[in-house]
């Protein structure tokens, strides 16, 4: 090496050792040895987690949909057949729809969401979700927002402070039923709820 060049791989001494180390490196023979000693290791004493066979399934609650993405097609395939950014709305294809296929939803006919109007397309609900739950809490967060809105105009306060208080509320009410939704494991719907609240 010369003495202009940084030794930063080691002196000449050092370098020479590492790459007669390298040249007689067996790769089969140290496999055979990996493989060896990683059999003989026990099944009780591997750490390793195995996901359940459940989670490795696809599910797509939109096959045969024209409208939507399909787990034969590739990402570019779907694109290609659905440009977002060109593709026109009209009555055969109301929306494009694409889906976790990971995660795991409930049947179409046992679906909360299928029953009520507007929703027939949207995905069922992924399984252990509570959409009764969500429905009923979401309309008592708005009873709760209701009855602050016509105490408050009951009070004294100018118009603007009531204004204010009244948009914090409103705020407060958006992120608790979005936090309900997100625990009754609701990510899709309609923001009907979250539009009341606003008007409130």
């Amino acid at each position: 090496m010369d003495s202009d060049e940084s030794d930063f791989y080691g002196d000449d001494e050092i370098v020479a050792d590492l790459e007669s180390r390298v040249t007689s490196f067996d790769v089969s023979q140290w496999w055979e040895e990996r493989n060896a000693a990683a059999s003989s290791i026990s099944v009780m004493d591997r750490k390793v987690k195995k996901e359940p066979l459940v989670s490795t399934k696809l599910h797509n609650p939109y096959a045969g949909v024209p409208y939507a993405w399909q787990l034969t097609e590739t990402v570019n395939d779907f694109l290609d057949r659905l440009p977002p950014e060109t593709t026109e709305h009209s009555e055969r294809l109301p929306w494009i729809f694409v889906c976790n296929p990971y995660i795991r939803r409930k049947d179409r006919f046992n679906a909360q969401n299928q029953r009520s109007r507007g929703n027939e397309d949207e995905a069922p609900e992924e399984e252990g979700s509570r959409l009764d739950t969500l429905i009923e809490g979401g309309s008592e967060r708005l009873e709760i927002l209701l009855n602050y809105k016509l105490g408050l105009e009951k009070t004294n306060k100018s118009r603007a402070v009531q204004a204010k208080l009244l948009r914090q509320e409103q705020e407060d009410a958006t992120r608790d039923i979005m936090g309900l939704a997100h625990m009754c494991k609701i990510k899709a719907g309609k923001a009907s709820a979250l539009n009341k609240a606003r008007a409130y």
